[in-house]
């Protein structure tokens, strides 16, 4: 468990788990683009859920839309050196976290979102969340980020719901 983690560190600082024994599994990123440690992701099309195949071998999971109600997050492959800017691209083999209600993890989020603490969160587009409504919320934040701060970072702690 990794507890008092700053979610304002710099990328070099990659925690993705906060909080809490979350499960961990590998996956195959597919569907096209890139994307990061810290985005949101489901499982592709056809595939079993929670990264693993029906047959039991690895699943492939895809960036989440905007309404997924689900909460897998792409996590860093090492704590050992993997900056969370890395970028995963299309058929790399990444980790993937299915954090539980309670659990507090960092998250991309969206560069036009103005968040208080306590903001219910939801999926925005690409794997980022956004601040929303408490209907379609997966997660609670546990920090403020302003909108408009030259500062702004790209992760925010969320608390899964």
């Amino acid at each position: 468990m990794r507890n008092n983690v700053n979610p304002r560190a710099n990328t070099s600082g990659n925690v993705i788990a906060v909080t809490g024994d979350i499960t961990k599994r590998e996956a195959v990123l597919n569907g096209a683009g890139t994307l990061t440690p810290g985005c949101l992701v489901i499982p592709f099309t056809g595939v079993a859920s929670e990264g693993v195949g029906i047959d039991g071998s690895t699943g492939s999971v895809q960036a989440a839309a905007a309404g997924n109600t689900r909460v897998a997050v792409l996590d860093v492959t090492s704590t050992e050196g993997m900056p969370l800017d890395s970028e995963y691209v299309e058929g790399d083999q990444v980790p993937v976290l299915y954090p539980a209600k309670g659990h507090i993890v960092r998250v991309r989020i969206a560069s036009d979102s103005d968040v208080t603490q306590n903001t219910p969160l939801i999926a925005a587009a690409n794997g980022f969340v956004a601040s929303g409504t408490l209907a379609a919320a997966i997660g609670i934040a546990r920090e403020d980020i302003p909108i408009g701060d030259p500062d702004l970072p790209t992760f925010i702690m969320m608390e899964v719901l």
